[in-house]
């Protein structure tokens, strides 16, 4: 970390290593991941030697990361050789004919023909086929964000988005989030995509949720703002605790950012109401 390190802190310094003993390691946990577990992808294969090991990107965050490309697939793993990535598009939903999405109710209407599962199964496999691979299972907590068909482009998955919430005495933890696809015919996991950043706040900040409440107002007056909920944030090579205060006036939603440390806020997103 840069410059002082913050208390309550507890961050993994990464980086990855491509070959050697680490790129072993990060192939064996990459193999487990795709053959061992509910829903394997890809459980047929027995070796992933020979696969060229290329640099992978992601979040700063993450560190450095190592992606390596198969045959119609490539997963990617961090420096705790943790999988944070995977594609399979081979083996993604499409549609035969393109020219369906320029009339949607039309392709919807053919994936829904060809869709042998529920939301509600999708959603469960996501949630059994990420809880058997991420590292640390038993003292993290996830709570699902999101779910949706994504239908507006070949291909098409169901896509299913979780972000993980402090538990285990912290107070906060980095904004980890997790998001399976599945193709909806065959219920296969065909994409992957996972934080898992070593990040966690366990005192109480000098800027508490009233501190944080009272900033956010002072920023719009005429909101009303909702309570104030705590984030790490990753900012210039260092982690730091925020709080994310969301406020609406029945026509836009707005987000301010209050520093929890400093006490600075300032808004960063507005989001229309439909």
């Amino acid at each position: 970390m840069r410059g002082t390190t913050l208390s309550g802190i507890a961050l993994v310094a990464l980086c990855a290593v491509a070959q050697g003993q680490d790129g072993e390691a990060g192939r064996a946990a990459c193999l487990r991941f795709l053959t061992q577990g509910e829903y394997a992808p890809r459980p047929e294969l027995k070796t992933l030697d020979g696969l060229e090991a290329h640099p992978g990107s992601g979040h700063p965050a993450q560190g450095e990361l190592v992606e390596l490309c198969g045959n119609g697939f490539t997963v990617a793993y961090d420096a705790q050789q943790a999988i944070v990535s995977y594609n399979a598009f081979d083996r993604a939903f499409r549609l035969p004919d393109s020219s369906l999405f320029n009339e949607p109710e039309r392709a919807l209407a053919e994936i829904r023909k060809r869709t042998r599962f529920s939301d509600a199964e999708l959603a469960r496999r996501a949630k059994a086929f990420f809880l058997s691979r991420i590292p640390d299972r038993e003292r993290r907590l996830f709570k699902r964000t999101d779910s949706a068909l994504l239908s507006n482009f070949n291909p098409i998955w169901y896509e299913v988005s979780y972000v993980e919430i402090p538990t285990d005495g912290a107070l906060a933890v980095y904004p980890n989030t997790i998001t399976v696809g599945l193709n909806p015919e065959t219920g296969e996991v065909v994409f992957y995509r996972a934080t898992h950043v070593r990040a966690r706040w366990t005192e109480a900040t000098p800027v508490d949720a009233d501190a944080a409440y009272a900033a956010a107002r002072a920023l719009a007056p005429e909101l009303t703002w909702k309570e104030p909920q705590r984030r790490l944030a990753f900012v210039e090579g260092e982690v730091r605790p925020r709080w994310v205060v969301a406020g609406d006036d029945g026509k836009q939603i707005v987000v301010a950012d209050v520093d929890a440390v400093g006490g600075g806020a300032k808004v960063v997103a507005v989001f229309p109401l439909e």
